[in-house]
Formats: structure tokens, sequence, C-alpha cells
């Protein structure tokens, strides 16, 4: 077959991403990727126009999932997020998004000219006249366009022609296969969202439409009126209407800012020119009537009597939405057509329409009609929730096939059963390029011998050089021989092409690699020294090269590997902390673009950012409009308010530390001059977003500024940001103090105190969700026998069987099922969820997938129809509170709590399990709070804080021969206590994951930069991918690697043996075989758990594995070591924890819920054994630790204190050798402060 072809759409499909990766393995190895597998959940969709194209894109998708990550917008590929085809929508467009030949970019569709050609018929006779031919293919001549477009935007022309390419549309994607749940329409719309549920057929669809557009086409004579579209939230509409005189009201509640404004010509006017002296952005719509108002109640008569005399039937149940009730049409003709009348005075609800298609399970959304004003509005909407806004037409310029084929590579990777066997490839996959020629490989290790060297070089660098070279090759050689054997004769024939595919990849990659070190080392050699820098671009700009050298000094990637196309986290790593330095640099640099931070927010690319620079630099970004001036181009109408510079001037000293008052009064000037709040605006039931569009990003850099006037100010600390309204703040203010002097900020330990609390019992809330093990759901059922049952088995999930409802059973991971049988069985009403923690207390892998796990899932569901009004967790029967299950699961709890600020998350343990019923009662007096306990005597109690002195450190139970074992050692805060433990002479043994190295890797290298581009020369070398995210992946290899030396080279000059092996803690056996081989060295006397990995991200964004990943990283790799230990003569054990498990923070979900098990663990070990078992929970370290140089930037800005390397390692050791609780916290007062809110 040839090499080249149409544009195709190449599709995969397997039971899992794993399995997907395989399948991919399997086509790039070369079997036929002519008849990929079809159906699955894991699904891969790419658009290529020839073979090499597939081939790249099939290399990029197999990038993508091993690193479990998404493909960026642009890169004709796609895959699945695990929604399924039952979170599709369709969205049908009305008036004003009709244009002349609207019909032709649609004809790529297939079926779509067969399925106009039929409706046009059905409209001709309907309307008397063809409007196919007239307004919806062909272009027009010039001459003639502008007088067919006039004609077009007649109403009873416009809405007729609309609703003809809309029902077209539907109609060719019902045939290739598409099958939407939910189905709604923007006003005019609404008519073939009931068409496409099946209230009518198209005959009576443009009926209704001719009418309809007769009737408002005519209305402008008996209902004469205005429209005036304002950038304004409903609620600040609202209080702009009060006072007019006549009649004015909201018409279209289009996007959180965006408002339409409708009724008498009088009363339009006088709202605008109140806009107008209030420079609010305001825009008359070019029309003669007063739409959706209650001026159009004379057209609406004649239109309720039309209807009545038509034939209906009953739309599909729950799947038509109304635009006037924001909920489902019911399943009633004469409700569908009281609806549809009132339509016409009604507003338009579209925001509330697709907030509730969220709500219900809807994340993908396709506009089926003309143009794309419904799939934008939905963006503005939704915002950064997990969704799809998608539009059947093409953007003007855009190739309608290769439009056509990415729109269903989409839809097919989210679920939809399509039939893409069309659009498949028809030619052949060509053979990957090799990086070299093949050489064959030495018949034997023994084989290889050094060349003669010449006298007198026998021994030195040269020598060591091409021994060096020979024993890589010696070692890679056997390397493949002992793969070879031990693998390739078990593997059936497909697997071992696959599997001998990769060998060879690999191994081209790593020859490569030797050969390029050795080639630079020949180069030094020679004196030709490092290659220059490549030059910029050709036809780069100065502003484009300043920005590429200031990425490239905050990231470290070479400049070239910087492209326009480059996203800031996919590719670059860089998350939102760290990109406030690049807003705060532009700024310095062009301050034209102070005040734009929530356009900057919303740049995902270096090529819009630089857009945005290059705007700035020439002054093009706007500055606040005087007054009087004329309203921003409709694009800026949609722009949020600026936000306050990130990083504004210092004050002069006398500002420094003003009173609360003088505070707040600076605070109101730059909320009036720097956001344009209006002063009337500043009430205090004035809600920051609702009304002031102020969000909390906007909150958090305007307090930041506050702080360096006012620093006591930071005593409120988190309440500053989670106030909801000005009156909040305001009062938040006045109960401050910030006149008293600063204090240091030391290191202060805080250990747990429990305090009775005293609440009186009520009835169980109406809307109950009870969740857990079948054996503890049966004495709550009796407590509350009207609350909805959902079962967590070891098989998945389990509804039993109600009045009208089967049993069903889901899998655990099957999210979107569990959500849309809750919101079937449940309703869209807020619950009350309760969460029943219970598994063997000795099954730890019951424990850690049943708990926090488990309700990690359940969360994911609830919220895709809106978060639960309160969440408790309980803990009961055999799970102890140190079992992994009860605490993961309350760990969860606290990140939730943190995510859904409106939702009432607590969590009780409840000691024994006769007290369930009594918790129910207790539900609606339960405090927000997560460490709360019903003791056996029937007492409730709260844990506090207590702060207690730091120990004195005595000298440590070590001699020489004992062997300390620091778990994830190898860097950041294991490495640090590895050098001070290496001080009392003993032996440290690190374990990690990190392969350990032969010979230092890069050793001529000692700077970030020049090695990230060493990584990326020798990457492309090897013909091996080289973008951003490859380079960063070898690069954290080798400073691991790097670490490692240091590492040993540290312990050994402090006078310590250094013991390593390279062992995954999430492995038990793993860890058992490295503690065995350290035995070998003297007995076992210490331990400390150091291992730890994060992956911030919110509930909706978080993945199973990830979940997974992090919590078995502490609180699996914790249980096997207890286990693994338990003959040891242990003398302590440090366990290192975070201030994440007691105060929970959004996003972080499986952190907080694994070290939460950790404390709960250690406080069960520390019960059982004669040494010190300790949980350290520690706040952020500002020189060691996890946390990036930007999150302790803002940090320092905030004026809260980290903990320093000294006394942070000074803590720990005299936790070791001290007698104490189980369970300390560690940390400065102003950050507990800060996580806790004022007053905790």
């Amino acid at each position: 077959m040839s090499n080249s072809g149409q544009p195709s759409l190449f599709c995969l499909a397997a039971a899992d991403p794993d399995a997907l990766r395989a399948e991919v393995a399997r086509v790039l190895a070369g079997s036929s990727p002519q008849a990929p597998a079809a159906s699955g959940p894991a699904r891969l969709a790419l658009r290529c126009d020839d073979a090499a194209e597939l081939r790249e894109r099939l290399e990029r998708a197999r990038e993508l999932l091993a690193a479990g990550e998404r493909p960026r917008r642009g890169e004709g590929l796609f895959l699945s997020r695990g929604w399924t085809s039952d979170a599709l929508a369709f969205l049908f467009p009305g008036q004003g998004s009709q244009y002349v030949g609207m019909g032709d970019a649609l004809r790529s569709l297939p079926g779509f000219d067969a399925a106009l050609q039929e409706a046009d018929g059905v409209a001709s006779v309907a309307l008397g006249r063809s409007l196919r031919e007239r307004f919806s293919l062909g272009r027009a001549a010039p001459a003639a366009a502008a007088a067919l477009s006039e004609e077009l935007t007649a109403t009873e022309n416009a809405q007729p022609a609309v609703g003809l390419i809309d029902a077209a549309a539907h109609a060719a994607l019902t045939r290739l296969g598409l099958r939407p749940r939910y189905l709604a329409g923007h006003s005019y719309g609404e008519l073939v969202a009931l068409h496409a549920g099946g209230a009518y057929d198209l005959s009576e669809l443009f009926a209704l439409s001719a009418e309809r557009g007769r009737l408002l086409g005519g209305a402008s004579a008996r209902a004469p009126g205005k429209m005036l579209a304002l950038r304004a939230t409903p609620r600040r509409a609202a209080d702009l209407l009060e006072g007019i005189e006549g009649v004015a009201v909201p018409a279209n509640l289009n996007a959180p800012r965006q408002t339409v404004v409708s009724g008498s010509a009088e009363a339009i006017d006088a709202l605008a020119a109140r806009c107008q002296a209030l420079d609010l952005p305001a825009r008359p719509i070019p029309t003669a009537c007063a739409f959706h108002s209650p001026l159009m109640a004379p057209v609406a008569a004649e239109w309720r009597a039309f209807l009545a005399e038509r034939a209906f039937a009953a739309p599909a149940p729950e799947r038509v939405l109304s635009s006037v009730e924001a909920a489902p049409y019911p399943a009633d003709p004469a409700a569908v057509r009281r609806t549809l009348a009132e339509q016409i005075t009604a507003p338009v609800r579209w925001v509330e329409t697709v907030e509730a298609l969220y709500a219900r399970g809807a994340r993908v959304f396709l506009e089926v009609g003309p143009k794309q004003v419904l799939s934008g509005l939905v963006r503005k909407i939704l915002g950064k929730r997990d969704h799809l806004a998608l539009n059947l037409d093409p953007h003007p310029g855009r190739d309608p096939l290769a439009h056509l084929l990415e729109l269903l590579g989409e839809l097919y990777c989210q679920g939809a059963a399509l039939d893409l066997s069309g659009y498949a490839p028809t030619f052949s996959l060509p053979p990957a390029a090799s990086a070299a020629p093949s050489a064959p490989l030495p018949a034997a290790p023994g084989a290889l011998q050094l060349p003669p060297l010449p006298p007198g070089a026998e021994t030195g660098p040269l020598a060591s050089f091409l021994s060096s070279g020979r024993a890589a090759l010696e070692a890679f050689y056997a390397q493949q021989q002992r793969l070879l054997a031990a693998q390739g004769g078990s593997l059936d024939p497909a697997q071992r092409a696959v599997y001998l595919a990769e060998l060879s990849t690999t191994g081209q990659e790593l020859l490569s690699e030797l050969l390029e070190l050795q080639e630079a080392a020949l180069a030094r050699a020679a004196g030709q020294g490092a290659a220059p820098a490549p030059a910029p671009p050709a036809g780069a700009s100065s502003l484009e090269t300043w920005l590429r050298e200031e990425l490239c000094r905050i990231t470290g990637f070479p400049p070239e590997a910087i492209t326009r196309e480059s996203q800031f986290e996919a590719d670059l790593g860089l998350d939102s902390i760290t990109l406030i330095e690049v807003w705060v640099s532009l700024q310095e640099r062009f301050p034209a673009a102070a005040g734009e931070e929530s356009q900057l927010r919303n740049l995902r690319s270096v090529g819009a950012l630089l857009d945005f620079a290059e705007a700035a630099s020439a002054g093009a970004v706007p500055a606040p409009a005087p007054r009087g001036s004329q309203p921003p181009e409709p694009a800026q109408q949609e722009r949020q308010r600026a936000s306050v510079p990130a990083s504004p001037p210092t004050p002069p000293p006398a500002a420094r530390d003003a009173g609360a008052s003088d505070a707040l009064a600076r605070l109101r000037a730059r909320l009036i001059e720097d956001l344009g709040v209006e002063p009337d605006e500043l009430v205090d039931e004035a809600d920051f977003e609702q009304d002031l569009a102020v969000d909390v990003f906007s909150r958090q850099a305007l307090l930041d500024n506050l702080l360096q006037d006012a620093p006591r100010l930071r005593l409120a600390g988190r309440a500053l940001l989670e106030v909801q309204t000005w009156g909040e703040l305001r009062q938040l203010f006045e109960r401050l103090d910030p006149g008293a002097p600063e204090a240091a900020d030391p290191l202060r330990r805080y250990t747990a105190r429990e305090v009775a609390l005293e609440l009186a019992p009520a009835e169980p809330p109406p809307a109950l969700l009870l969740v857990g093990a079948p054996a503890l759901l049966g004495p709550l059922r009796a407590a509350a026998p009207a609350a909805r049952e959902l079962r967590r088995e070891a098989e998945g999930w389990r509804l039993p069987a109600g009045a009208g409802e089967d049993e069903s059973v889901l899998q655990a991971a099957d999210v979107a099922g569990l959500s849309r049988e809750l919101r079937r069985r449940c309703g869209p009403s807020a619950l009350d969820v309760v969460f029943v923690a219970h598994a063997p207390a000795a099954d730890v892998d019951a424990a850690l997938t049943l708990g926090g796990e488990s309700l990690f899932l359940l969360a994911q569901a609830l919220a895709s129809n809106g978060p639960p009004r309160s969440l408790t967790v309980l803990g009961a029967a055999d799970a102890s509170p140190a079992s992994p299950l009860w605490t993961t699961a309350r760990g969860a709890n606290r990140s939730l709590a943190r995510e859904w600020p409106q939702t009432r998350c607590a969590s009780l343990w409840l000691e024994q399990p006769s007290d369930l019923p009594r918790a129910l009662g207790l539900l609606s007096e339960l405090p927000p709070e997560h460490d709360l306990r019903l003791n056996r005597a029937g007492v409730l109690s709260r844990r506090e804080l207590s702060e207690t002195p730091l120990p004195a450190p005595p000298p440590l139970p070590l001699e020489r021969e004992s062997v300390v074992v620091v778990v994830g050692g190898g860097g950041g805060l294991g490495a640090e206590l590895s050098l001070a433990l290496a001080r009392q002479g003993c032996a440290v043994a690190v374990t990690g994951r990190t392969a350990w190295p032969e010979s230092p890797p890069y050793p001529q290298l000692h700077d970030d930069a020049a090695l990230k581009r060493q990584i990326m020369e020798d990457l492309r070398a090897a013909g091996a991918p080289h973008h951003p995210a490859a380079i960063q992946a070898r690069f954290r290899i080798v400073r691991r690697q790097r670490g490692l030396l240091a590492l040993r080279e540290g312990v050994e000059q402090a006078g310590g043996r250094f013991l390593y092996a390279a062992a995954d803690g999430r492995s038990a056996g793993a860890l058992a075989a490295a503690l065995e081989q350290f035995r070998a060295a003297g007995p076992l006397h210490g331990l400390i758990h150091a291992a730890g990995v994060t992956q911030d991200e919110l509930l909706g964004q978080k993945t199973l594995a990830t979940f997974r990943r992090v919590v078995d990283t502490k609180a699996r790799a914790l249980a096997s070591l207890r286990a693994a230990t338990q003959g040891d003569s242990l003398r302590f054990a440090l366990l290192l924890s975070s201030l994440a498990s007691h105060a929970g923070t959004a996003g972080q979900t499986d952190y907080a819920a694994a070290n939460d098990a950790v404390n709960a663990l250690a406080a069960a070990w520390d019960a059982e054994a004669s040494y010190p078992v300790r949980a350290l929970l520690f706040s952020v370290w500002g020189e060691a630790g996890l946390a990036s140089p930007a999150l302790l930037k803002q940090m320092r800005r905030r004026g809260l204190g980290t903990i320093g390397t000294a006394e942070g390692i000074a803590a720990c050791l005299a936790e070791a050798a001290s007698p104490g609780p189980p369970w300390v916290l560690y940390t400065p007062a102003s950050t507990l402060r800060f996580v806790l809110g004022s007053g905790s």
C-alpha cells in the first residue's frame, strides 16, 4: 500500500489505559492499523494525513498514556476521560446564529446533504418557499450578500432557517450513531430540542417555526421595545434596574457576567444612560421588540392559542431541558405547550440550564447548528470545571473535513458509539526510523577488547575512558541476553514482536546516549569546547527573545525546547504559583500589563502569552477607561474585571503596621481604583464573586498587598480568603488588633488533647444517603428507615432494590455509573451523606481500598451532581482509630472540606457500633471538624491542639554497628536526616526507587540549564522524543542519581557507613529484600519513613491511579515496614507526616488520606512497641522538602514562617530519643494560624 492518502481518523480501544498502551505498541511494532478495536472504555483517536503523521502521533499517544497525561489542544490526538455516552448533551442555537451559506461547512458530515434536502422539502410545505437554496448553501456574490444577510436577519426567515440547519445536522449525527443523553436549546432552539426529543416530527417543527417566526416578526407593531446587553451579573443588573420607570426586565441570562435586559424604549434608554454614567459596558441589540419580557404578552396569547391546536407527544423523560424552568420538560404534552407559551415572555435562563445539565452528569456539550455561540457560553459558565464544549460548525477559515474528523475523534473517545470505519487509514505504517545504522552485537562479552594504547597511556584518563566504554557495552550486552532469556520465551508471537521492538528502541537510545557522551568528551579533549547556544529563531523579535530567556531562567529548559506551542503545565511543568513569577516579570517590563491578571490567568501556552506581551509592549492592552469614554469592544466585555498587580511597590516605612481601619480604607480604595468597583456597590451584603466579580485569586493578590501595609493582619489566616461578602471582611478587620508588635516566628511543638462536647440529639436529616459495609448499615436503617442506601462491598457498589427500582451492582471505579444511579434514585436535591468506614483491621489491602479510596470515588460521583449538603465519615466496629481504613477516609474528608466550602464535612469515631443510631441523631449538630470521638461511656469529645515545650536533644541510642534505615532517603528531608545520623557514626541504609548509578551522570555539567540542553541534544540524536516533558523526565533521573552519589560522599565524610538498595516502597517484597540486605551490615536499630509524593489536583481532575500512588507511597509502605521489622531490635521509628493530615488542603485528598493513615499507624505501633514510635506532622520546610520555590516566595510575601533545616532536623532527633505521644505537630505559629483560620 502507499504511504499517503486522504485525511483519516485512526481509532483504538481497550479495557483500560494500560491495555490501550499495549495496543499502541502493537500497532507501532508493525501490526496492521486497518482493523483496530472499536469498543472498550479506554479509547484513543487521532487524525492523520499520511503514514508518517500516523506514526508520529501514535508515538505521542504512547508517551501520554505512559505519563497519564492528556493531549494538548491542536495535537490532532484525543484520549478518553472516563466518561460515557450518558455525558453527552446536544445544544441547539437559535436566532442570532444565522448567516448566509451556513450549511456549506457542514457538507463534509456524512448524510448532511440528504438530511438537509429532506428537511427543506418538509419546511417548504409550511413556509411556501425553499430556505436551502436561498440561505443555507452556496456563497452569494458580494453585491447580493448584504441584501441576503439583511433578509435572513428578519425573524420570520431567521428562525426557520436556523431550525433547518439544526434539524438536518441532528438527523445526520443520529444516523452516524450519536445518541445524546440530554437536549437543550437557546430560545427558538428549544423547539428543535423538543423535536429531537420525540415531541413532534419535522412537519410539526416547521409549522411551529413558521408561526413563531411570523408572530415575533410582526411583534414590533404590537409590542415595541428595545433590548440592551450588559456586562453584569443578574444581581448587579437587578440593582441597576431599581428605580427605572417603565418595563425593563432581565431577558437573557447567558453567562455569569452577561445579562440582556428587555423592555420599553423609555426604560431601556434610561438604563443605557445610567450605565454610561457608571462606566458600565452596555451594548444595544438591534431589534425593535422587547423579546422575553411582559410586553410580549399579546404575542404570547396568540402563540398559546396556536399551540393548543397542535398535536404533541410526550418528550423522552428527563431528556429535554427547558430554559424557562432550567429543568427537564415533564412527560405531559399539555405541560410542554404551557412552557413553550411562557417562553415568549419569560427570560432565557441559560446559565442555570447549563448548570442543571452539568449537575445531571453532562460533561460533553456539542453545539448542533450554525456558529459557535452556545459552546462559547458553556466555557464561560463552567470555567475550569472538567468538561468539553464542542461545536459542529467550524470556525471561519478552518478546514471543514479536518474539523469534522477531530470532532468525531473526540466524541468517540468520550464514549460515543460511532461507526467511523469510513474514515480509517488506507495507508500502511512505515517502519520506525533507526537512530543509527545497526551493528551486530559481539558474540560474547569477553570478545570485547581494548584497542592498543600508545606508549605511556596504559594508565590515566584515556585508559579509564576506554575501559568505562567497554564496561558499559559489556553490561549492555549481558543485560539484553538476560532479558531475552527471562521473558522472550514466555510470550506469544504477537507479544514477542512488541517486546522485541521495545528492546530494540531502548537499546538504540541507550547506545546513542553513550556515543553522544563520548563524542562530547572527545570534543573537549580536542579543545573544541562546548557547542555554542543556538541563536533565536529567524525573525524572532527582541520581545520573543526576552520572554524565551525569562522562561528559560525559571524552568531551566534550553531556548530551542520552548516553542510557541509549549503548554505551561503539560510541557514546562509550571503550576499556577510559579506562573506568578512570569506575570510579575511581565508587568515590570510592560506596565501596560498591570491589572490584567484575569486575562493572564487564562493563557495556557507560550504563544498565547507572547501575543499578550506583544500587545502590552505596543500599549494595546487597555487601561481602565476614563469616565464618559466609549465602552470596550464586545470581546473585552466578557473579560473579568482586572485584578490588582501581583507585586506592588513597597510602601514607605510610615505606612507600615497600619491599623485595621487604615488597612480597610486602603482595601476599599484599591477595589474602587484598581478593580473598577463602584463605591455604592460596597455594601455589607455585596458578594465578592457574584456582585463585585472579584474572584479568590484577585482577593489573594489584593490581600497580599495589604499584608505589606499591616503585617499583623495575617493573624486572620485563611479567613481572609474565605469570607464571601464585603461585610464579613469588614467585621473581620474590626476584630483584629494589628497595632500589637510583631513577634518572632520560631518553630513550635503541638500535641493533642481531648475536650468534651455537649450536643443535643435531633432527628436525622430527611434527604439522607447511607454508604458503607452491609453489616453496619442495618442499625442505621432502623434509625432512619426513609434513608437511601449504598453498599460498599468487595466487588464494588451495590444499590439495593427499592420501590419500583431494581438492584444495581457497579464496579468500584465506575464513577459515571454511580453518579447516574445516585441521580436517578436520589434526585437533584442536595443530600446529607453518611460514609461508614469499616474493614478488618488486619487486612491492609482491604482497609486502604474500602476506606479513603472508596470515599474518593464516592465524592467524585457526588460532585458531578453537585456537592452534598453534608458529608459525615463514621468509623465503627472493629476499625480502630489506628485502622488505615478509618483514617484514610477521615483524611480525604479533611481535604474535601476545603474543596466544598458550602458542604458541612465532619468525621466521628465511635468506639462501639451500637452507638451508630445515636450518631445519626447528632449529624445536624456536629461541628465541621474531623477529630471527634464518641467513647464507650457515651461521652463525645473533640481533639484540640496544645502547645508543648520542645524536648531537649538527648544522645541517640546508637552505636557504631547500628544500622538506621531511611526509606525514601535519597533526597529532600530523608537525605538531610541521613547526613545527621551519619554524624553518630552508625550505618545509614537508604532505600529509593532510583537505580544506583555506576558512574556520575553528565559529570562535566553542573548548571541545570546546560544539563537540560545536553539531555535534549542526546534525546534528539537518539531519535527519541525530545519535547520538554521528555527532557524533564530524564533530568529528574539524573538529579536523583547525582543526589545519591553526593549523599554517599556526605555520609562517609561525616563518619558514617552508607548502604543503598533500590526498592519501591509500595512493594512489600522489595522492602523486605532491602531490609534483609541491610541486616548483613548490622542490627537495625532505627527506622525513618520519609518517602512521599504529591500530585495536587482538585477532585474532578484527580484520577484513581494518582490517588493510589500517593496513598500507597506513604501508607501501604508503612504497613509493610511495620510487618517486616517485627523481629528487629529497633530503638526508635520516626514517621514523617504533614500538617495536611490535620488541617486538610484543597487538591490533596490523597496526600491528607495517606498522612492521616501514617498518624494512626504510629499510634497503634507505639502502643505495642517498647521504643518510641512518632508521627511528626510538619508544615512547609523552607530549605528542604517538597515545596517549590514559587510556593516559598508566596509564603514569604504573606509573612508565613517555614521550618529551617537545622531546627527541623534537631526536632526529629530529639523525638527519636525522647518519650512522648505518638502524634506531634511542628510548625511556626503564623503558618498554623493561616491554615486553621483566625482564633484556632
